[in-house]
């Protein structure tokens, strides 16, 4: 995966992380304001009047989960930003697992969307719509991953940097070894028993 930037041709991994982290962010708060839109004009609707109970074509309350899903999509989003531009790679793994929750759920729509376009009914242009929008999603969504993990594969192949847990121990023990002391601190462990 390391020669995946050879395939991003206006920029590098770095500039490819960055736009990814401001459109997937922009385009998460579009969907996280719409979803809960969606739900507090149509939950009272249906509360109030229950004769709307079988005239929606689905339930408002779906739109929690849409909505808390969003709200961390904004979240892990905007973090793949500063994370890239100083350099901590641990915190680009909430995008790496978003975008693979995308994908996953960008096919099952894709299949519910064809097993509900395979029965006749009045919905036809809207699921024909979503098929098509999910079938052109899915690769953009594998590319954004693979860049993403190129990115991070390559912060990690640098001589100069160093995991977050590795580089948080030596700071540590920098801070615990007197400077004064004589013994080399890359030798002087402590007596294990």
């Amino acid at each position: 995966m390391l020669y995946l930037k050879t395939f991003c041709i206006f920029w590098n991994t770095r500039q490819g992380c960055i736009v990814i982290g401001y459109l997937s962010g922009g385009l998460s708060v579009a969907c996280c304001v719409g979803s809960i839109l969606r739900l507090f004009m149509g939950l009272p609707e249906i509360l109030l009047n229950d004769d709307y109970q079988g005239e929606f074509p689905f339930n408002p309350l779906f739109f929690v989960f849409s909505s808390v899903f969003f709200a961390f999509h904004v979240i892990a989003s905007f973090s793949l930003i500063p994370a890239v531009k100083e350099g901590q790679g641990m915190f680009i793994v909430p995008t790496v697992v978003m975008l693979l929750i995308d994908i996953v759920l960008d096919c099952i729509a894709l299949i519910v969307m064809g097993m509900k376009l395979g029965k006749p009914n009045d919905l036809e242009t809207l699921l024909t719509t979503g098929v098509i929008v999910s079938s052109t999603l899915i690769p953009l969504l594998i590319y954004s991953v693979l860049i993403v993990i190129s990115h991070f594969e390559e912060m990690f192949q640098q001589t100069d940097r160093v995991p977050l847990q590795k580089s948080t121990s030596l700071r540590r023990q920098k801070e615990t070894t007197p400077t004064g002391s004589a013994d080399n601190s890359d030798t002087s462990f402590g007596t294990i028993i």
